[in-house]
């Protein structure tokens, strides 16, 4: 059977964990999100002191939606560094 373990240099990937889901401006945040971010930084900060390669993958949503490139919402959102 392969070894299915995450090599050494694997990359740490974050998806959608962007402004416009925890700042509360356009719709209620998502559930838990301090809890959510505080993870997700803890994690961030343990793949950057480890080497590995972070990479943010954001929504693009339409134009006019807080989630739009360019909009306000679409920023990863600070906390996570």
């Amino acid at each position: 059977m392969p070894d299915t373990a995450p090599s050494a240099a694997a990359p740490l990937i974050v998806i959608d964990l962007q402004t416009g889901m925890f700042d509360g401006r356009f719709d209620p945040p998502i559930h838990d999100a301090d809890v959510i971010a505080e993870r997700a930084r803890k994690l961030i900060d343990w793949a950057r002191k480890t080497g590995r390669k972070v990479a943010f993958v954001r929504h693009d949503g339409p134009a006019g939606d807080p989630l739009a490139p360019g909009a306000s919402g679409w920023p990863v959102w600070p906390q996570l560094g």
